[in-house]
Parts: C-alpha cells; structure tokens; sequence
C-alpha cells in the first residue's frame, strides 16, 4: 500500500476550493444598464434655465455603491454658435450616493441646467458602479436648445395703492405681487413715472424713470414673488446701480403712475400691469 502524498492532496483540495470560489465570482453579474431615456419623453434635448430628465433602469446582483454623471460640450458643435447671453460651455461632474444600497432599481434624476448654458450638443456619460468596483456605463449626446417664446409673463397684484392715493414725502409707496411663465422670467421692472409722461409702456425704462424695483436674477425664474418700496423725496432710486433722482426725475408735487413690466426669457415679449395712478405732494410738518 502505497503511503499518501499529504503534500499532493492539500495542492488538490487548494486548487478545488480555489475553482468553486471562482465559479461563485462569476456568477456574480456586474451592474446591466437595462435601459436608458434622457430629456422628456427621451427627446434628448433641453433648455437654458430648465431641467435635464435622466431615466435609467438598473440590474446588479451585488449593491450599488454610487452612480456618476458626466456632461461636457461636445466637440461635435458647429462654429457658429455665439450667442453673448449663452456663453457658458457647461460641465459637470456629479457623483449620487442616494441609490447606495439598492440592487434592481429604477433611477429618475432632474438636472437643473444653468440659464446661460450655451446651446448646442453635449455628451452624457452615465456610470454605475456596485461595491464590487464592477460597473456599467453608457453615453449618449443631447442638445440644449433656445426655446421660441410666444407667451409673455403673467403679472397677478396682490398689494397696491389705492387709485389716486396721496403720498406726503417721507411715506413709503408699497406694491406687491408676482410674476410666472411657465419656461421663465428674464426680467422685471417696477417703475415711477410723472403723470404728465407721454412715455409709451414700452418705452419706460430705468433711465426715464424712478426704479422702485429692477430685478434680472431670480431663485425660481418660473414665479418670482416680488414686494416692492420706495420712500418718497428719497436721494437716490433702486436700481441695479441705484441712481441720483434729480434732473428730469426731480422729485415733484404731481400725479404719478406706477408701472411693472415683465420679460419672458430667451427674447421672449413683455406684459404690462394697468398704470396705478397716485398723487406726491407736500410733507407732514409737526404743528
């Protein structure tokens, strides 16, 4: 009988424990990027100011342990794209951890694009990696467009003066409301204007009058909520750069009208408010 070789059968039982451990790893499946829609309705496009829709669905046997999102500006845009407003060659980098843990899932994510994104093709590159290190990716291009606006802003009132109210000099006129579009708000204007003003509603602007509000940067450019004042006989206006009110904005004991205009984005029309005439005039001395 022969005697057993212990060196030879700990070599074998090794080599078996190593080829089950390697059947087990590979059965394993890495992270499948089962399908894929970008923009809404997978349109594969969006707008400045607006939202990039990202729909994934994701198989892994193992947890995911982050996802990674890249858009950069495509090499593949023509030259003639040079519009001043929209000069930002947008990039990102992001990286979410929400759906850490999770294996067979469904991912939804709202990509908020910057409002001076500049229009043309952009590459999409979507990374999902489990906690194996394994992952899936994939790329796709999408273009941001300009939106052709129609529509202008609304301007709904919620506090004003009362028609032909007096304000003594030192009073504080007050008006309030908000203005909406349903793609966004490029600008709005509250402004001051004598009552004698053959000025139309389309030529008034900040340099005709006094500005009690001008306003091009908003938190949420689709409702902006606006709460505006200005102290009457006051030195200098509200402004972006606040101006000196003499001259031809002279303070003066007249009839005013207040005026607001709002500017829907990406050169889209006006709207108006009605003119909300009030009276200036005097000061409340002590007896």
């Amino acid at each position: 009988m022969k005697p057993i070789n212990y060196l030879r059968l700990l070599f074998l039982l090794l080599s078996v424990a190593y080829f089950l451990t390697a059947c087990e790893k590979d059965d394993v499946r890495s992270p499948e990027i089962l399908s894929f829609e970008l923009g809404d309705e997978n349109g594969k496009n969006a707008y400045p100011g607006g939202e990039l829709h990202m729909i994934a669905n994701v198989g892994a046997d193992s947890d995911i342990d982050h996802i990674e999102i890249n858009i950069n500006y495509s090499i593949r845009n023509s030259n003639n794209i040079s519009l001043d407003d929209y000069d930002n060659e947008w990039n990102l980098n992001l990286t979410l951890t929400e759906f850490s843990g999770l294996k067979n899932t469904n991912i939804h994510k709202a990509i908020e694009i910057p409002g001076n994104a500049k229009p043309g093709r952009y590459n999409f590159h979507l990374k999902v990696v489990d906690t194996n290190g394994s992952y899936a990716q994939t790329e796709e291009i999408f273009e941001i467009l300009i939106p052709d606006i129609t529509e202008p802003p609304v301007i709904t009132i919620t506090k004003s003066p009362e028609d032909g109210q007096l304000f003594m000099k030192g009073y504080t006129i007050n008006i309030a409301g908000t203005v909406s579009h349903a793609i966004a708000v490029e600008e709005l204007y509250i402004g001051l204007v004598r009552g004698n003003s053959d000025l139309t509603d389309a030529q008034i602007n900040s340099n005709n009058s006094i500005t009690i509000l001008k306003q091009t940067e908003f938190d949420d450019p689709r409702h902006v909520d606006f709460d505006a004042r200005i102290i009457t006989g006051t030195d200098y206006d509200n402004d972006l750069l606040p101006k000196e009110i003499t001259g031809d904005l002279e303070w003066l004991d007249m009839e005013y009208f207040i005026i607001i205009k709002a500017k829907a984005a990406f050169n889209g029309p006006y709207e108006f408010s009605q003119r909300f005439a009030i009276d200036i005039g005097g000061c409340e001395c002590d007896a």
